[in-house]
C-alpha cells in the first residue's frame, strides 16, 4: 500500500512542476498613457518606464512598480514622488530638482498597489494607496486613501527584456532603494520552504497517529493485524493527500489546477474509504 501511494505521488509531480504562471511580459500602457515594459521571472513582476517622465522625476529605464503575481492577483509597490503644488496652468510651482533638494530622503517613496488581471489577460486594474504630504515640510500627512489605477496591454508577450535594464538616473534614498528581481518577491521560495516543512511535520504526526490507530484496532477491537495495518496506512495516505492540497495552495494558488485537485482529492477519498472498510473487517 505504501509503495503504491508513493508511486502515485511521484506521478503527480509533473503536474506541479509544469504549472505555468500567467505571462505578462510585453508593453503595457498606464492610465496616463505612459508606456511600460513588464519584465517577468516566474511570479516576480517589474514594470519599467521606457521613456521616463521628467515632470514626475522618472528617468528612462526606472522601475515603476514591482511585486508578485499570484494567479490573477498582483500585489506589490508603486514608485511615487513628492511633487510641489501646481500653478493654475498646471505647471509645478517648484521643479522636480527643487522638491528633491527640499525633501531629501522623503522625496521618493513606495506605495502599496493591488491589481487584478482581467479574464482576457489584456487589462490590469486595481488601486494604489496614496499618502498626501505637506508641500513645505514634505512630511506625510498621516492620512491615506486608495486611488484607482489600470494598465492595458499594448503588445506581448514579447521577447524577454534584459533584466539589467538601466536604473533611474536619479539615485533613490536608502529606505526605498530599488530591489533587484531576485529580491522583489522572495515570498515564493519562503512559502515553498514553509510548505515543505509543514508537510513533513504533518507526515510525522500522521505516522504516529497511524501506529496508534492500528494498535487500537488490534488491541481493543480485535481486528486482524493485516487489516489493521492496511487501515492505518490508508488513513495516513488520506490525511497526507488532503494536507498536500493545503501545502500547494500556500506555495502558489495557480498550481491548484483542476487535474491536481481532482487527483489529490480523489486519492484522499479513496484512502479514507479503504481505511473505513479495513477497520470494519473482523
Amino acid at each position: 500500500m505504501l509503495k503504491s501511494f508513493a508511486t502515485l505521488l511521484v506521478a503527480l509531480l509533473p503536474l506541479l512542476v509544469h504549472a505555468d504562471t500567467i505571462d505578462l511580459k510585453g508593453i503595457w500602457a498606464s492610465s496616463g498613457e505612459d508606456e511600460i515594459t513588464v519584465v517577468q521571472e516566474g511570479a516576480k513582476i517589474r514594470g519599467v518606464d521606457d521613456l521616463g517622465a521628467s515632470d514626475w522625476g522618472s528617468a528612462p529605464g526606472s522601475t515603476t512598480f514591482f511585486g508578485t503575481l499570484d494567479g490573477r492577483e498582483f500585489a506589490g509597490q508603486l514608485a511615487r514622488w513628492r511633487l510641489a503644488k501646481r500653478n493654475p496652468d498646471g505647471s509645478l510651482k517648484l521643479s522636480v530638482a527643487e522638491m528633491k533638494s527640499r525633501c531629501g530622503d522623503r522625496w521618493r517613496y513606495l506605495a502599496e498597489m493591488k491589481l487584478t488581471l482581467s479574464a482576457d489577460g489584456r487589462t490590469l486594474k486595481g488601486r494604489w494607496l496614496d499618502e498626501p504630504h505637506d508641500y513645505e515640510s514634505c512630511q506625510p500627512s498621516g492620512k491615506t486613501f486608495w486611488v484607482p489605477i489600470s494598465f492595458t496591454r499594448k503588445a506581448g508577450p514579447a521577447a524577454p527584456v534584459p533584466v539589467d535594464l538601466p536604473k533611474t538616473e536619479i539615485p533613490a534614498p536608502p529606505p526605498v532603494a530599488e530591489p533587484t528581481l531576485s529580491e522583489q518577491a522572495p515570498a515564493g521560495n519562503k512559502n515553498m520552504l514553509i510548505a515543505g516543512i509543514a508537510l513533513a511535520l504533518l507526515a510525522a504526526v500522521f505516522f504516529f497517529v497511524r501506529n496508534a490507530y492500528s494498535n487500537y484496532l488490534v488491541g481493543s477491537l480485535k481486528r486482524a493485524p493485516n487489516d489493521a495495518n492496511l487501515a492505518g496506512w490508508a488513513m495516513f495516505g488520506g490525511f497526507l493527500s488532503a494536507s498536500a492540497i493545503g501545502s500547494i495552495a500556500l506555495v502558489n494558488n495557480a498550481w491548484l489546477t483542476l487535474p491536481v485537485m481532482a487527483a489529490l482529492g480523489g486519492l484522499s477519498l479513496v484512502c479514507l474509504g479503504l481505511c473505513a472498510a479495513s477497520s470494519r473487517k473482523k
